[in-house]
Order: structure tokens, then C-alpha cells, then sequence
């Protein structure tokens, strides 16, 4: 079911884009989570210990891919690879922190709705390194010529002003003609 494969993109998508209520509607009120030991119990207690250490961060990236599925009547597992890249500052030093391994996801559907019914996550591995902020000092820069060296990028934000939300919002709006708007315009 498609809704199944969604759901786990919905949820990265929740994390990096600090968008609480799209998190919460990817798991039932009484799901559960284990990231042993960073924390391991109910939904809505993993989402008021994550919120705070993910507001602290500068930006995440959370990715899922490879995904098995498993199906039997009204509720499903998956096995799914992710690999996170955090990024924040240490004693003044900016830092990715990534990291990788596999979600073990529990679904059931309801009402015709599949969400979220219990997250195992197996990390796998990890390592810290230190972090350019810019492109311009990213060594892609000196490997890649720039063809238009001075158009501004496209920055990612952590809430609903970044530019995905007003793009999918016009795709969503594709039925009333509207086109999808380049950065800094408006949909």
C-alpha cells in the first residue's frame, strides 16, 4: 500500500522541517517508539524528549530508503534503511553528526488509514566530523565549476516558510492552475 511507503518520508519530513503536527499524524495516539538508549516508550513521550534536542540542532536530515513491506489484512510491517545527518555546535565547533542503520516499523490500518504503531530503530553505525557551513568553502566548489556563481541558493529552513511546503502546497493546488513558484516567489 502506498500509504505505508509514505508514511516513513512523511515522518523524516516531520523531523527535518520541525513540523510537529505532520509527526504526530504519522503514528497512533498510543503508538510506541524504541530508539534504545536514547529513549524507548509512547509516541507523545518521544516526541516531548526529540522536539527539544532537534530544536537545538541546526538542521537534520533524516533518510529512508530500501524498503521491505510485509502485509496481513489491517496492519503491515517494514524493514527500511535511514541514515541521519544532524548538525550542531560542540564546545564552538560546528559538527555533523550521521549516522545509519535500519527502522523495523510496525503499521495498522484503521478507518482505511495506515499510520505509524510501534518504530524499532537499529543503529547500525555513526561518526562526528566537523562541518563547512557554506558552499563556498564546501570542497564540491573546487572539484564542480559553478556555472552561475551568483544566484542565490536556496536555503533550508526548519518550519513551514521552507520553499518544499510552498512547492508541494501548489502542486496540491495544481487543480486551480497554479504553478509551482521558484524560490522567493509567491504561490
Amino acid at each position: 500500500d502506498l500509504a505505508t511507503r509514505q508514511r516513513p518520508d512523511e515522518a523524516s519530513r516531520a523531523l527535518d522541517r520541525m513540523d510537529l503536527a505532520l509527526a504526530r499524524a504519522c503514528w497512533w495516539p498510543e503508538g510506541t517508539d524504541d530508539h534504545a538508549p536514547l529513549y524507548v516508550g509512547s509516541i507523545a513521550g518521544f516526541w516531548d524528549w526529540l522536539w527539544p534536542v532537534h530544536e537545538a540542532m541546526m538542521l537534520t536530515r533524516h533518510v529512508v530508503t530500501n524498503t521491505v513491506f510485509s502485509f496481513s489484512g489491517d496492519v503491515a510491517s517494514t524493514e527500511s534503511y535511514w541514515t541521519a545527518t544532524m548538525r550542531m555546535r560542540s564546545d564552538g565547533v560546528l559538527v555533523d553528526l550521521q549516522s545509519g542503520g535500519r527502522y523495523v516499523d510496525g503499521f495498522e490500518r484503521r478507518n482505511g488509514e495506515w499510520r505509524f504503531s510501534h518504530r524499532q530503530s537499529i543503529r547500525e553505525w555513526g561518526r562526528a566530523e566537523p562541518a563547512d557551513p557554506t558552499i563556498v568553502g564546501s570542497p564540491i566548489v573546487g572539484i564542480v565549476k559553478p556555472d552561475n556563481p551568483d544566484a542565490p541558493l536556496t536555503l533550508p529552513k526548519r518550519d513551514r516558510s521552507d520553499y518544499s511546503y510552498q512547492a508541494i502546497g501548489a502542486l496540491e493546488q495544481h487543480h486551480s492552475g497554479t504553478s509551482i513558484p521558484r524560490q522567493g516567489q509567491e504561490p
